[in-house]
């Protein structure tokens, strides 16, 4: 029966078709570029002028802002951008973590932090961008340099590498998309977390950053004009979290209320987890009652817009400080001395994602994306998976996200379902045939004989030359 149904697709697909002026969109523009610039907050836009951002935002599509995934430390948001996934979802629920069945730990940094294990929950983009034909070029991010589901993408850098300058990223990307068919770029870029950890979020060294930052995106759009790719591929730039203002004068030191031998912790500053050694409920009470700069949460208390909760690594008590405040044991231990005390950094991330200084940015360009939106309103970090899905006509594997909450930046007239629509609007004597070839490029998919990427690209060499 599937040799019948093959070959009667064969047929149909490969009759004549008189051409129709139905649209321009080109299976080239199936192509999907990602980048994001680590601790880049969303009102970082406003701080000074950037006219290679506005030149993208003009043209394309802001966010006010995105809704990343508590905690707003760079691994586990990371992971949620390129997953579709909440941290209670994808296990990857901060820098540092304890898992209680294998009793292990799991440090950022660590050799653990290498170990697939971990990272198995979830499946990043580029997995899924390959298990249904496409190639993935991905440089720095974080998981891409790690046998995730015994798979690694198609291009990546066997080790982390932060001095390779953002330039030189941006070529080994734009080299694969013309060299190796790639159709799914992913930049991770250091900056300007760092400067904003060291200087703050509010200071002339992050404004020179931002600027520097600014010129390389400019670079980024010469580069894909020199090579012919920026009107047909869909630039994705975010971020992880925002930055907030910390000090010195503002810490919260567990030692003054509780014994450390009483308890271990995950240090995830500004946020710890505390695991009990014995009489959780006497450690809760006493913490419950430290400071009213910070809240403490039973691991069932956690609030459900954390989407925290539901992990065996997310810790019997919670402990979350309060905007600009930090948690330490024992704060004399770690900066002993006046001298130390000036590496202590000024701006910090980690702490509840409702706040507005958490918030990262988001700014997309390309032909599925509204043009001239600067202001549009916010959606969550999960849905940029589903997005990336939607626009390389692959099915989505499980996550969080939903394509519906970032509808309101597509195009009308793109995607699928833009085709479908378009071809039922446009039928006449003569598509009378061509649609006879709908049912049959369905039902090879549904046999997983084609991909949704396949099945739009061959649309598009029929139909919408």
């Amino acid at each position: 029966m599937y040799q019948l149904f093959c070959g009667l697709g064969f047929c149909l697909v490969c009759l004549p078709i008189p051409c129709c002026a139905i649209g321009s969109a080109s299976s080239d523009s199936s192509r999907v570029l990602l980048v994001s610039l680590d601790g880049f907050r969303a009102d970082y836009l406003e701080k000074t002028d950037l006219p290679n951002f506005r030149l993208l935002i003009s043209d394309g599509v802001r966010a006010k802002y995105t809704i990343n995934a508590f905690i707003t430390k760079t691994l586990s948001n990371h992971y949620t951008i390129v997953t579709g996934m909440y941290q209670e979802s994808h296990g990857i629920v901060g820098n540092n973590m304890y898992d209680p069945v294998w009793d292990e730990h799991f440090k950022l940094g660590h050799p653990s932090y290498l170990d697939q294990k971990w990272w198995n929950s979830g499946e990043p983009i580029w997995i899924t961008n390959q298990n249904n034909f496409g190639k993935s070029a991905v440089i720095n991010w974080p998981g891409s340099f790690i046998n995730i589901r015994n798979e690694y993408p198609t291009y990546y850098l066997p080790t982390y590498d932060e001095s390779i300058p953002l330039r030189k990223r941006i070529d080994w990307i734009v080299k694969h998309f013309q060299d190796d068919d790639v159709n799914l770029g992913i930049l991770y870029h250091h900056e300007p977390d760092p400067t904003g950890h060291k200087f703050g979020p509010n200071s002339p060294e992050l404004i020179e950053c931002l600027k520097s930052l600014d010129n390389d995106v400019g670079y980024l759009v010469d580069q894909l004009k020199r090579t012919g790719l920026y009107d047909t591929t869909s630039i994705i730039i975010t971020s992880d979290h925002g930055m907030a203002d910390v000090s010195i004068e503002r810490i919260i030191e567990l030692d003054k209320f509780i014994d450390s031998s009483l308890y271990n912790v995950d240090n995830n500053n500004p946020i710890f987890g505390i695991w009990p050694k014995d009489d959780e409920d006497k450690i809760y009470n006493i913490l419950k009652s430290a400071s009213d700069h910070m809240r403490v949460y039973k691991k069932d208390e956690i609030p459900p817009d954390f989407h925290y909760q539901a992990n065996r690594r997310i810790a019997p008590i919670l402990l979350v400080a309060k905007e600009g405040w930090m948690i330490y044991q024992n704060f004399t231990a770690v900066f002993p001395t006046s001298e130390d005390r000036k590496n202590f950094n000024v701006g910090e991330h980690g702490f509840d994602n409702r706040l507005e200084v958490m918030h990262p940015m988001f700014i997309a360009h390309g032909p599925v994306f509204n043009q001239y939106q600067p202001d549009a309103d916010p959606f969550h970090t999960v849905d940029i998976y589903p997005l990336i899905c939607y626009i390389l006509g692959i099915p989505e594997s499980p996550n969080n996200g939903s394509i519906s909450r970032v509808s309101h930046i597509l195009k009308p007239n793109t995607g699928l379902w833009w085709m479908t629509n378009k071809l039922f609007s446009a039928i006449s004597t003569e598509l009378l045939l061509l649609t006879l070839n709908i049912p049959i490029l369905f039902l090879l998919w549904k046999m997983n004989k084609m991909n949704m990427f396949q099945i739009r690209n061959l649309f598009n060499k029929l139909v919408l030359k």
